[in-house]
C-alpha cells in the first residue's frame, strides 16, 4: 500500500465527500479537478465529463464500460478532496453596502 492508502482495492475512502466538494481524479498520471454534483449511497457524481466514482474505494464506476472495482477494471481513481468553502457572498454585500459614503463625505456623482 503506498503513503496514500491507495490499493489495488481501495484508492480512499470518500464517503465524506458532499455536494459541491472538488475532487481530484487521476487517470494515467494526469490530474483533473472535478466538482461534486451529487452523491448517493454507493456513488459520487461530478458534472464535468459525467464521472461516477464509487464512494468506498474512490475508483471511477462505469457499467456501460465494464470499468470499476466491480469489474476487477479500474481506469482512473479519486486521489483528494477537499470540502467546499462556504457561501460568503452574502455577507460580502453587506459589507460593500456598508461602505457607501460617510455622512460627513459628498459622494462623487460624475
Amino acid at each position: 500500500m503506498d503513503p496514500s492508502g491507495a490499493s489495488i482495492e481501495s484508492a480512499g475512502d470518500f464517503t465524506h465527500v458532499r455536494p459541491g466538494d472538488t475532487v481530484v481524479r487521476e487517470f494515467y498520471g494526469m490530474l483533473t479537478t472535478l466538482v461534486v454534483t451529487e452523491i448517493d449511497d454507493e456513488l459520487i457524481y461530478t458534472g464535468e465529463g459525467w464521472w461516477t466514482f464509487d464512494r468506498r474505494t474512490g475508483f471511477e464506476h462505469d457499467p456501460e464500460l465494464g470499468v470499476g472495482w466491480r469489474f476487477g477494471v479500474t481506469i482512473s481513481r479519486l486521489v483528494s478532496s477537499q470540502p467546499a468553502e462556504p457561501d460568503r457572498s452574502a455577507e460580502s454585500g453587506v459589507a460593500q453596502a456598508c461602505e457607501g459614503p460617510q455622512p460627513d463625505e459628498s459622494p462623487n456623482w460624475q
